[in-house]
């Protein structure tokens, strides 16, 4: 069953870990949205208009990976780009997705509930943060 609810309250609770499975926005037309929220929204499945985007170059952090990057006219696969980063494989067929177990200690039984009733937030939740980390420690890398 989906639910409606404003864009200021589901860009609130995706920040606060909460699911917004099933939520339809409201009001997402008439809001004008910082890129930030914006991209938020755009990770969680929410099509945000261009239009509807502020953008202020002042808020935009320096990114030696991209802004010492020579940009040319001709178009350059994302993939490529990434991997002479040493970002990612060199195509998609090099990749072979694989599940990794990780063992949770719980310290009580309540916690051991909590965990089984929201196994498949935590799992969505730790793959992204298990990749912001790597992704992180690439870039860290790669300005040694």
């Amino acid at each position: 069953m989906t639910k409606q609810m404003k864009t200021k309250e589901v860009i609130e609770l995706i920040q606060a870990g909460g699911t917004v499975k099933d939520v339809v926005l409201s009001d997402l037309e008439s809001q004008i949205l910082g890129f930030r929220d914006a991209l938020l929204l755009a990770e969680n499945g929410y099509a945000v208009p261009i239009g509807n985007i502020k953008y202020d170059d002042t808020e935009v952090a320096y990114d030696s990976v991209h802004d010492e990057t020579e940009w040319t006219e001709k178009y350059q696969n994302l993939q490529s780009f990434l991997h002479t980063k040493g970002l990612a494989a060199e195509s998609a067929k090099d990749y072979h997705p694989e599940k990794i177990a990780v063992e949770i200690t719980s310290d009580s039984l309540e916690m051991k509930d909590w965990l089984q009733k929201n196994t498949e937030k935590l799992e969505h939740l730790v793959n992204k943060l298990v990749r912001d980390l790597y992704s992180t420690e690439q870039l860290l890398k790669t300005k040694d």
